[in-house]
């Protein structure tokens, strides 16, 4: 007999976003009158920039000629895309980061789900509170949270911040084995100084956590001495693996969740103690259409022998 995943089970009532939207069109019928400002999922409301309309018809026109049609790219994407987010998000800020250490994936929110696959089971989890749903229910979905009990996971250890502190959250009592942290974040949209960011990466040096950081709404930022990376900290590349967001600030949303691209970086520092660097490519290699075995040894081809060699595996 096949049997569910009990952890789902465990989920109470229905999805934070569609209890936003039911409430919201329940108001909007009793109140139509009303202008109502959503603060729930976000979503963009403006036409595509014409930059991006002219790169989808340049690509769609690419895939129309034989010359220059692509099949399935690298698994940890095009070199030319991660050469330009290694360049333009790092180097041209003085910071480390080599185009080998970082995966393009389809989506932000994609790899913070999914990145949770990399820690064993019994894997203690520190969120903030609030938080993003996906960082808690991904971990539900696992089966490490514990039980659902008076509106918190037992196993979650959560980090408590008030408006009176200035949203500045506390180190955890309980040691983690994974800390979760969004900045600026969602859902308060703080930030968080360079002071107060390197308090945690000593944190995660000093108790041997790993934070998994989301700086999906760095392009947001505008105050000066406010960092964009967490790389910008002296010590983060030996415990933190981040996760940007490449689309949404450009309003390529309203294409679709398909429309955002997302890539982690993963530096090669760790990897004398967790192999950091090379678990994500393990698992999109072994979770993603395409070829694993050219890429096992040796220097890796180039991004058009890889789509052919998948044409013709395929």
């Amino acid at each position: 007999m096949t049997t569910v995943n009990g952890n789902f089970l465990k989920f109470p009532g229905v999805y934070l976003f569609q209890e936003i939207a039911h409430q919201v069109a329940a108001f909007k019928k009793t109140a139509p009158e009303k202008r109502v400002i959503s603060l729930g999922i976000g979503d963009v409301t403006q036409p595509l920039a014409p930059a991006v309309i002219r790169a989808l018809h340049s690509a769609v026109d690419e895939m129309g000629n034989a010359a220059t049609f692509r099949g399935y790219g690298p698994e940890q994407g095009y070199a030319f895309l991660r050469e330009a987010i290694a360049k333009n998000d790092y180097q041209d800020r003085g910071i480390k980061v080599d185009a080998s250490e970082i995966f393009v994936s389809d989506g932000a929110k994609s790899d913070v789900g999914s990145i949770q696959e990399l820690c064993s089971n019994d894997a203690v989890i520190a969120v903030t509170d609030p938080v993003y749903p996906v960082y808690v229910d991904s971990n539900v979905i696992a089966g490490r949270a514990g039980d659902y009990v008076n509106g918190k996971w037992s196993n979650i250890v959560y980090i408590h911040w008030q408006n009176q502190n200035g949203f500045v959250s506390e180190f955890p009592k309980v040691r983690p084995d994974v800390i979760y942290l969004c900045y600026p974040n969602n859902p308060t949209g703080t930030v968080l100084t360079r002071d107060a960011l390197k308090a945690w990466v000593d944190y995660a040096r000093r108790e041997g956590s790993v934070i998994l950081y989301d700086s999906a709404y760095e392009a947001y930022i505008t105050e000066p001495g406010v960092p964009h990376s967490i790389y910008e900290i002296e010590g983060a590349r030996e415990v933190a693996i981040e996760v940007l967001l490449r689309g949404g600030a450009g309003g390529t949303e309203d294409l679709g969740r398909q429309g955002r691209s997302g890539c982690s970086e993963a530096p090669l520092e760790p990897q004398k103690r967790y192999e950091v660097q090379r678990l994500p490519l393990y698992r999109a290699a072994r979770c993603r259409s395409g070829v694993f075995r050219r890429r096992q040894a040796g220097n890796p081809p180039d991004d058009r022998d890889l789509s052919e060699q998948r044409r013709g595996d395929a």
